[in-house]
């Protein structure tokens, strides 16, 4: 995925300017890291956080694959407050955490440090009950995502998206006795048919979502595949409908849709 093909969805380019002076992540090395498996590494939470590329925009991670163990052929970085998991008392769920207080925000500031990350490696995502839970990883570490920066969250925004829009494709997948009595059309004038307040609403016109999905067709692939293996790890037929629900689709099909 180029950031070309998914720009239409995403403000002009920007470029990331630091308010504060931030220190660099290698001041958390630590030796005992580099025999440490990527999974074991230490948890942190980054809050008023910016994602941006090698030459300093402000990106997506949409550009990053998904899949554990493929290494980025895109440099991306992130900054952002650094706070201890342990000594964190906020939701660090990226949907509520676009609406934290200002008040919450004030009181992150004394917990942690202002720091620009490392090349991230790769990112996951989980769900919760209405619920986004985003994390990346860099070599030093995992970092839970928490409040977007207000610069950054027109950017953020989007990916939440794709996620609540995979997330509602595998509970409509689920709502029926078999997976072939609903095709991929049928699921995109369900998602049409949201209301304007919903977090998978894109347009009252198919024909966005059908766009929508095929310019995200990467990530909701990667998305609903990681859902579905978070909840049915055992279960093969399932990974298979899952990849099979967010494959590519014919762009002609728009045109042929209201």
């Amino acid at each position: 995925m180029s950031e070309e093909e998914i720009a239409d969805d995403y403000p002009l380019p920007q470029q990331y300017v630091k308010e504060e002076e931030e220190m660099d992540e290698f001041v958390l090395y630590d030796e005992e890291l580099e025999t440490m498996c990527p999974e074991d590494l230490p948890k942190r939470v980054l809050t008023d956080y910016s994602i941006y590329n090698g030459d300093g925009f402000l990106t997506s991670l949409e550009l990053l694959p998904m899949w554990s163990g493929i290494d980025p052929d895109v440099e991306l970085y992130a900054s952002g407050l650094v706070v201890e998991e342990e000594s964190s008392d906020f939701q660090v769920a990226a949907d509520e955490g676009s609406s934290s207080s200002g008040s919450k925000k004030a009181a992150d500031q004394k917990q942690g440090m202002r720091m620009s990350l490392s090349q991230i490696r790769e990112w996951v995502v989980e769900l919760g009950p209405d619920m986004v839970f985003i994390s990346l990883r860099t070599d030093i570490g995992w970092y839970n995502l928490s409040t977007p920066s207000q610069k950054y969250k027109s950017w953020a925004n989007v990916v939440l998206r794709c996620a609540h829009v995979a997330a509602k494709t595998l509970q409509l997948i689920c709502e029926k006795s078999r997976a072939s009595k609903l095709s991929f059309g049928d699921i995109v004038k369900k998602l049409c048919a949201d209301e304007p307040a919903s977090k998978t609403f894109i347009s009252n016109k198919v024909c966005f979502h059908f766009l929508f999905v095929y310019t995200h067709s990467m990530t909701s692939v990667s998305l609903l595949v990681a859902i579905v293996q978070s909840l049915f790890s055992d279960n093969s037929f399932l990974l298979i409908v899952a990849a099979s629900y967010c494959r590519e689709i014919p762009i002609s099909s728009c045109s042929n849709s209201s």
